[in-house]
């Protein structure tokens, strides 16, 4: 599926200062290991995972007077997105380009894209550094310089390492005075079942030209090694902004938490076991080939055309690991199955899933299926039956084992099922 869609799932975000559990790294932190490489861009249906709010219980983070100067950096909730900002800068010296994903997320007003299991995307926009003088016991406002911050992470199915790119951008309408002046350097850290990868690099540099990336490049390594675990993590930059004639601010547009690692795949054929880190709330899709698979295909296409889930992420399948659940989804849908040659029962939802039978509606069948079971049937809930080639059923389970190897689909995992041509 290559539609640019959109919907919801719920999650908490705090912008602010770095909680108290993100571990800064060090250049002396673990050894570097391999690196994953950015991956393909817009490689599928857009998704994203919706904040619960943009809102800090910290808006304004304050460097110390000195001299009655005094430098702040406001996260800017009084507005979600400034006039004119740039989320798509026409120059940049980002250390990768940044993906479609993250213009998309600034224009949506800070939402957390992602375009498969291997790559997210932030953008929050409307924060503003600012400079103030108390004079006589009254404070004015003498400078105001308007920034976009770029969050981007990606990782590997078969790596157990990956790479969050942090960037500030400077907006030059409504700034002036002495933060425009102003350079930018960062810190990296983690916090969770990870480590600091290696040696991270956000170099001091200056903050215009207006519409320019300065970022830097850290990389996390779970700790979730052991056969069988799964770990998640946080990471996030903690930016330095130096103004001359003032002391420097120190803050973060907030951690991102949206890679889980985990060494509990097993192999497949000739692959083997090994970690990796993926997107895990992303519904990447499995594609069943019309002209590979008729039968198959022809099911599933008129199952999910009846209201059965799997279609879009909207309304996706859901991963069971639990045999209970395979052997009770298979036996409710297809228990009573004619024996006919060459052919084999299939069930959609498939069994390996928590949207099976067992989990409540109603079978139903469609013409030409061999199975006794009401047809013109609708809704999203029961499970469908029907006789296909058995070829093509016994093909299905090799089709799905790889699927959920190379893309690192869990329990309760989400996925979509795509008919091919």
């Amino acid at each position: 599926m290559h539609r640019r869609t959109a919907s919801k799932i719920m999650a908490t975000f705090i912008a602010g200062i770095l909680a108290a559990n993100i571990v800064p790294g060090s250049a002396t932190a673990s050894s570097q290991s391999d690196q994953p490489a950015p991956p393909a861009q817009n490689v599928g249906e857009v998704q994203y995972r919706r904040q619960a709010a943009a809102r800090s219980s910290v808006d304004t983070v304050c460097s110390p007077s000195t001299s009655g100067k005094q430098a702040c950096l406001n996260f800017g909730y009084e507005r979600e997105k400034k006039a004119g900002s740039r989320t798509v800068p026409p120059t940049t010296s980002a250390v990768n380009p940044y993906p479609q994903i993250c213009a998309d997320s600034g224009t949506d007003g800070g939402v957390i894209y992602a375009d498969s299991r291997k790559q997210v995307c932030r953008v929050l926009t409307g924060a503003y550094l600012y400079t103030t003088q108390t004079t006589g016991g009254v404070t004015r406002e003498t400078g105001r310089l308007y920034i976009d911050f770029w969050d981007w992470t990606y990782s590997s199915p078969d790596l157990p390492n990956w790479n969050h790119q942090g960037g500030v951008v400077a907006v030059q309408l409504g700034s002036y005075g002495p933060p425009t002046a102003s350079t930018v350097t960062g810190s990296f850290g983690v916090a969770g079942q990870c480590t600091v990868n290696g040696n991270f690099s956000f170099p001091s540099q200056p903050m215009l030209p207006y519409g320019t990336i300065r970022s830097g490049e850290g990389s996390a390594r779970t700790t979730a090694l052991a056969a069988g675990a799964v770990g998640t993590c946080s990471t996030a930059w903690s930016l330095t902004w130096a103004i001359p004639g003032y002391n420097p601010v120190v803050a973060s547009a907030g951690a991102l938490s949206e890679i889980r690692c985990d060494n509990a795949v097993g192999g497949y054929l000739q692959n083997p076991v090994r970690p990796g880190c993926v997107v895990p709330w992303y519904a990447e899709s499995v594609v069943y080939s019309q002209s590979r698979y008729p039968s198959l295909a022809s099911h599933v296409a008129r199952a999910q055309a009846s209201g059965l889930p799997g279609l879009n992420w909207a309304d996706p399948l859901f991963r069971s690991t639990d045999p209970a659940d395979e052997s009770t989804n298979r036996a409710l849908a297809c228990g009573d199955a004619p024996s006919l040659p060459g052919l084999s029962c299939d069930e959609y939802p498939l069994a390996t899933t928590y949207n099976g039978l067992r989990y409540g509606g109603t079978r139903r069948t469609f013409t030409g299926c061999q199975i006794n079971a009401p047809t013109n049937v609708t809704g999203r809930l029961g499970a469908s039956a029907c006789m296909i080639t058995a070829s093509e059923n016994s093909a299905q389970g090799g089709l799905m084992s790889g699927f959920y190897y190379f893309n690192r689909v869990l329990d309760t995992d989400p996925f979509l099922v795509e008919v091919g041509p």
